[in-house]
């Protein structure tokens, strides 16, 4: 009898955790990982509308002081090379709202690199997608890396 106790008192205090972190998990922190693919086409409401090849992915992050915190990992992307980072928000009728996030990275000679940026979330945000840009690109669609647009907390 007191094992059936112990076990229920376990029982009890998991689920208990569980609510309490899906309850904290709610109050204005949320993220996303979105893959960056290679696409030659233009920006849209949804990020990346064309899926050429993927190279690496992007976690899109908001924490509860109002923060959007942008982590982009590139793999196999133009070796030693700069790129331009940056992350874009809309509202709920597509409009891009300004000011847009810029950072950069620099890739290593495996076309491998990592950087981060972060921004105030603008009122009025309710998608947000990344892109990566060689900066030695010769044409404005060369080498753009996009997420897919996605919906934090």
């Amino acid at each position: 009898m007191k094992k059936l106790i112990a076990i229920g008192l376990v029982i009890i205090m998991v689920l208990s955790i569980i609510v309490i972190g899906v309850s904290l998990a709610k109050e204005g922190a949320g993220a996303a990982k979105s893959i960056l693919w290679l696409s030659f086409d233009k920006d849209d409401c949804d990020g990346a509308v064309v899926k050429e090849e993927a190279y690496g992915f992007v976690i899109l992050n908001t924490d509860a002081s109002g923060k959007l915190i942008a982590t982009f990992a590139l793999k196999g992307a133009t070796a030693n090379v700069e790129y331009e980072l940056w992350v874009f928000q809309v509202n709920e009728n597509c409009e891009r709202l300004l000011p847009y996030g810029e950072g950069s990275l620099t890739t290593n000679n495996q076309g491998n690199g990592n950087g981060s940026l972060q921004m105030e979330v603008i009122d009025g945000a309710v998608r947000f997608w990344a892109t990566a840009v060689y900066r030695g690109a010769t044409r404005p669609d060369d080498e753009k890396l996009r997420s897919e647009a996605v919906v934090l907390d």
